[in-house]
């Protein structure tokens, strides 16, 4: 599988953030069988980043071989606390304050009140947890956490417990627990990961909680932060009576979700890609660079042997 096209997150660590943003180079087979190897050095001004065209291409361009990526040191320290806040928009609004004031946490988590209940946070009626760590050599990590603390403001600090819980429990939300939830016939469950800036995340939580909460279960946390805003990352789920109901419900949550962002200037991925569940989505946000897109594909590929449902594409 070609891993670096699919782009997966990486699990911790927010100055990196994703694989994309590890990549130093790539070694590529491209349609024709032209063998594309590895740029040199840790940056090259020498042409534009073409191997940046292979990442999130979903296979449409090429066969991706190998990569040359960037790694770092494990941190001599980390200080990991939870906060609880009066409602979603104080917690994002310290989440903005954190990564505009220059600090890289190791992690920075805020989940609304019904993702936090769903992984067993105990908090009052309406709070949502931000779940954060600061890393490095110990005076740094104790320095930016006291930071942290001080943009909390009159937020509920709450110890290392929620801090120790997330490493505990990160991957709880796996295959095996979900299983139970899709046992019921006519039942679905799914992900939605967009992504948008500080001043939109408000109304884009209000306005894709209220288009995935047909069937019942509609969760969401905000990862992956950045200067300029963050991931907002949604899980739901319900059931119909018959497998008709439950298609069309879940259906009507993908295109609630997906208009949402679109109408607001938000991303309809942040990560996990196109594939085909975005596919009809793709043009409209990509607009112009469609176009650029398909000619890039038409002239490396011009047989059309690669993947051709790649990013929106047509088989």
């Amino acid at each position: 599988m070609d891993v670096t096209a699919a782009v997966r997150a990486v699990a911790l660590w927010v100055a990196l953030n994703l694989v994309i943003l590890l990549v130093l180079s790539l070694a590529v087979v491209l349609p024709d069988g032209a063998f594309a190897a590895p740029r040199p050095g840790p940056r090259s001004a020498v042409g534009p980043a073409l191997h940046q065209l292979f990442l999130g291409a979903e296979g449409g361009l090429g066969v991706v071989i190998g990569a040359v990526l960037r790694i770092h040191r494990l941190p001599e320290s980390t200080v990991g606390r939870g906060y609880a806040f009066r409602d979603l928009g104080a917690g994002l609004e310290c989440m903005r304050a954190v990564m505009q004031a220059g600090i890289k946490p190791l992690v920075v988590r805020l989940y609304d009140p019904e993702d936090a209940a769903f992984n067993g946070y105990d908090l009052d009626a309406g709070e949502c947890l931000l779940v954060v760590a600061t890393a490095g050599p110990a005076e740094v990590a104790t320095a930016e956490a006291k930071a942290v603390k001080n943009m909390a403001g009159e937020a509920r600090d709450l110890g290392e417990e929620p801090w120790r819980r997330w490493q505990q429990h990160r991957f709880d939300l796996s295959a095996e627990r979900l299983k139970s939830f899709l046992e019921p016939a006519g039942s679905y469950l799914d992900t939605i990961e967009l992504a948008a800036p500080w001043t939109v995340l408000p109304e884009l939580h209000t306005r894709v909680k209220t288009a995935i909460g047909v069937g019942g279960m509609a969760l969401c946390h905000f990862s992956h932060a950045y200067e300029q805003g963050c991931c907002a990352y949604f899980s739901f789920g319900g059931s119909g009576d018959n497998e008709g109901e439950a298609r069309a419900a879940y259906e009507r949550a993908w295109e609630g979700a997906m208009s949402a962002a679109l109408e607001l200037g938000a991303t309809i991925s942040h990560h996990h890609g196109v594939g085909q569940a975005r596919a009809r989505w793709v043009a409209d946000e990509m607009g112009g660079w469609m176009r650029v897109w398909r000619s890039g594909r038409e002239a490396i590929d011009p047989h059309a042997i690669m993947n051709r449902r790649a990013v929106g594409g047509t088989p």
